[in-house]
């Protein structure tokens, strides 16, 4: 298994938490944003998300880089690739709660911005998944 999905659900000052996020370059400090404390290490193609002090979203950006951040090199979850679509990554995961990507997404003043590829799982599936 992946070594951060292990930490999903686990506080932000979790000793393994802060040794992957070292791992990474990781310098100490946390960009707040919404509401969260947010951890962007764009050289190597992931962003954390802490609500609360919890960790609770990884995201891993794909081939082509995205505003700033380069393509994420590790390994991903369950037999998954960027390469694979929103119907290889049901089969393996089931239903996301949410996926976009493939349209644009308009936002006000009429223009239009186009989003990258994106399936989001929450908390609860990952748990199910992992047990």
């Amino acid at each position: 298994m992946c070594e951060y999905l292990k930490m999903v659900g686990r506080p932000q000052d979790d000793p393994e938490v802060i040794a992957f996020m070292q791992k990474y370059d990781w310098k100490g400090r946390f960009q707040k944003s919404a509401g969260r404390d947010i951890v962007a290490l764009r050289k190597h193609g992931i962003e954390l998300h802490f609500e609360d002090s919890t960790f609770t979203a990884i995201h891993l950006i794909g081939a082509k880089g995205y505003e700033g951040f380069r393509p994420f090199q590790g390994e991903l979850p369950f037999e998954i690739t960027f390469q694979s679509s929103y119907e290889d990554f049901e089969k393996q995961l089931g239903k996301p709660d949410l996926k976009y990507g493939t349209r644009s997404l308009k936002i006000p003043y009429g223009a239009t911005a186009e989003l990258p590829p994106m399936a989001r799982y929450d908390l609860d599936n990952f748990y199910k998944l992992l047990s």
